[in-house]
């Protein structure tokens, strides 16, 4: 829980570098203190200095909305009081460090890999939401970094936010994977839009679709970044049912609430959920492994109880 919220914290910050530059770092390069956010995959290769005007306390954030791939022997340098511990490197996929580089700060992964070649060195750490790490076998160090000081403002004398939609552009469709095809064996009824920002769809010729397929375009970046933020906002709901069983259904009701199963999770038979008379009630479901879901089974909805 706390990787996702750093993830989700790093994420709010103000982007100051748009994705205007290019995608690849370094050549000889020099950037200054701020949050660099690149619209797709990128790169560093060669030597990247990062100038931190004198300021210990200075901040660089380096966001790349797609995989993140540094070059053998590429080199990342600190000067004027840049301080590995305020250095993040975030990609939306996986980390691929080549033989022989020198890097500086935190290599964050969010659900993909992260792979450190031989006679790497890396003053910083290795973070990942949901990807396996592997680091070279000869001559690697991997280094602490201390403590950052990352202007994330405190949150606990804050008012409660007013209810937004968390879900964004996530609303239009009805089926979207991040990464990943969608694929339709049978023929389907669906209201909404389909899309994969990483995958191919098909399948659905013989279907009736009421909406529009979205894959590797602006829709579907945007559709990524809001599917992520939700998935942050829902993950720091506070659990509020943390005893259930790790099986639901087969008739039982339940009433609003934040359910958090502690592993695979499954869904058989019929299920209400019952909103005492709320219509505002929200019903969250957190599995920390898989979901499956039995063939027949019923999720119903009742709001107005009568009884």
């Amino acid at each position: 829980m706390d990787i996702i919220r750093l993830y989700f914290h790093i994420n709010d910050i103000f982007v100051t570098h748009p994705s205007t530059r290019p995608a690849a770092f370094g050549a000889g390069e020099t950037i200054s203190p701020g949050v660099y956010s690149i619209a797709g995959a990128g790169s560093i290769g060669g030597s990247l200095t990062l100038d931190g005007g004198g300021n210990p306390d200075a901040v660089f954030i380096i966001k790349f909305l797609g995989a993140m791939t540094i070059g053998a022997t590429s080199r990342i340098v600190l000067i004027n009081g840049t301080r590995a511990a305020n250095v993040y490197w975030i990609a939306e996929g996986a980390i691929s460090v080549g033989a022989g580089s020198i890097l500086k700060g935190t290599l964050f992964s969010h659900g993909g890999a992260i792979s450190l070649s031989t006679n790497c060195d890396l003053e910083g750490r290795m973070l990942s939401t949901g990807g396996e790490l592997t680091v070279g076998i000869c001559n690697t160090d991997i280094a602490a970094t201390g403590n950052n000081t990352i202007p994330i403002p405190c949150r606990s004398v804050s008012t409660p936010a007013a209810v937004v939609d968390v879900f964004g552009s996530i609303d239009d469709f009805s089926l979207f994977t991040g990464a990943g095809a969608v694929t339709n064996t049978a023929t389907s009824g669906i209201i909404g839009n389909i899309g994969s920002n990483a995958g191919s769809i098909s399948g659905f010729g013989s279907s009736t679709i009421v909406g529009s397929s979205h894959t590797a375009n602006a829709t579907s970046r945007q559709a990524k970044m809001d599917l992520d933020n939700a998935y942050n906002q829902l993950m720091l709901l506070p659990n509020t049912v943390s005893t259930h069983a790790s099986g639901f259904g087969i008739g039982e009701t339940l009433t609003e609430g934040v359910y958090f199963i502690s592993g695979a999770g499954s869904l058989v038979g019929n299920i209400i959920l019952d909103a005492q008379n709320n219509p505002n009630a929200v019903f969250v479901f957190k599995f920390a492994g898989a979901f499956s879901v039995a063939a027949q089974s019923k999720v119903i909805f009742t709001i107005w109880n009568t009884s």
